[in-house]
Order: structure tokens, then sequence, then C-alpha cells
């Protein structure tokens, strides 16, 4: 069995409370919408661009170039 320390539990669920919430408003509209409609998709074009929106926004913060930590840590391993 794998013990975390308090800490790391802190930081995994800290983590997994602030990414639940990051597009949760558009997907509530978007999933309304479409209970609304019947669930018809091609009547939610204006909740879907704005949960897409969201997503792309989402994805291109994720996509941020390495710190210089990162770049230090990583030469050191490969000099090992």
């Amino acid at each position: 069995m794998v013990r975390f320390t308090h800490e790391q539990m802190k930081k995994m669920t800290r983590r997994v409370i602030s990414e639940s919430t990051e597009c949760q408003p558009e997907f509530i509209a978007y999933i309304t919408a479409m209970a609304k409609s019947d669930w018809d998709i091609k009547q939610c074009r204006r909740e879907y661009r704005d949960i897409s929106k969201c997503i792309t926004a989402l994805k291109a913060k994720g996509s941020q170039k390495p710190t210089l930590n990162h770049l230090v840590l990583r030469a050191y391993n490969k000099s090992k």
C-alpha cells in the first residue's frame, strides 16, 4: 500500500479541486440546452461554441513552455 505525506495529499487534492471547476458553467449550459432541445445538437451551437472555446483555452494554458527549473533538473538527471 502506498502512503502519502500530508503535503503530497494537499497538493493532489488542491489540483483536483482547481481543475474540476474550470469549464463547469459552460458545460452545465451546454447540457441544459441539449436537454431543452430534446438532445438535438444542431440547436445548441452557441453553447457548443462556448464550451469549445473554454476547452481550447485550457489546452493552450496547459501547453506552456517548461520552466528553467524543469530544464535544469532534466539536464541534471541526464548527466547521472
